[in-house]
């Protein structure tokens, strides 16, 4: 079996680079220093479970008349989501919480305003009792530097590659093979 390093993920996200749109960062309500690993590795999995939730509510709001095209066509119009998760660490800083970093991409024209995706994705990051710290940026250029920086745990710590409690989220990662709104 191949042993994944993050040179490996930094060059599948890359080769997705053309597609991102916006970059964002979605902090959690876990504070990974005043938890046990136990705990925290519980935790974690619920939050990967309320950013699948959320992901896929910004999907169908992405397409408010055909909300079930990106579960019918999801090679075509689901949203590009290359996710990775940070400060999963019982030994981080009392104030540092955990978050995922999403690039997202193959976002229709109408909703390409950092303001309007950062709205449906808070709304319902909320609703799960997450935290409200989300922040959205719009993507211009290329994301070939930011996807370094969204991996830089994975740079760091050859151990948090891969795993059950890795960097890359890999349930969360969802890259179209056809994007529509690639332009």
């Amino acid at each position: 079996m191949r042993t994944y390093k993050a040179a490996d993920i930094q060059k599948l996200f890359d080769a997705q680079a053309h597609l991102a749109q916006f970059y964002v960062v979605a902090h959690t309500n876990i504070c990974p220093a005043r938890l046990s690993a136990k705990t925290l590795h519980t935790r974690v999995q619920a939050a990967k479970q309320d950013l699948r939730h959320t992901l896929n509510v910004l999907a169908a709001a992405l397409h408010p008349k055909q909300s079930n095209l990106v579960r019918r066509k999801p090679h075509l119009y689901r949203p590009l989501a290359l996710t990775t998760i940070e400060a999963t660490n019982t030994a981080q800083a009392q104030t540092l919480t955990t978050h995922f970093n999403i690039i997202l991409g193959n976002i229709p024209q109408q909703f390409r305003q950092a303001d309007t995706i950062n709205g449906i994705f808070r709304h319902t990051w909320a609703n799960c009792r997450q935290s409200e710290d989300v922040h959205t940026q719009t993507i211009i250029g290329s994301s070939k530097g930011l996807n370094f920086y969204v991996l830089k745990e994975a740079h760091y710590d050859k151990q948090k590659i891969v795993g059950d409690i890795s960097t890359w989220d890999i349930d969360n990662t969802f890259i179209p093979n056809a994007a529509v709104y690639a332009d």
